[in-house]
């Protein structure tokens, strides 16, 4: 996880650069932070043309929900 050690307004500044590089590129972010995956929700916003897939591991098996 990128973000483990950055300071909550550096990890904002960082969820937003990605959200732009989102636009042009494609780019795959894993993290087990639930925190981190809400700045990266918080950040994508509506932005047309980027797509946020969340997998949920759990004790049944695993669910892709779309945000």
């Amino acid at each position: 996880d990128l973000l483990v050690n950055f300071d909550p307004g550096r990890a904002r500044a960082a969820c937003s650069a990605i959200s732009a590089l989102a636009e042009r590129q494609q780019v795959i972010f894993l993290t087990c932070q639930p925190s981190t995956a809400s700045m990266l929700e918080e950040a994508v916003g509506t932005s047309p043309g980027i797509e946020m897939s969340v997998i949920n591991l759990d004790g049944t098996g695993s669910s892709a929900d779309e945000i």
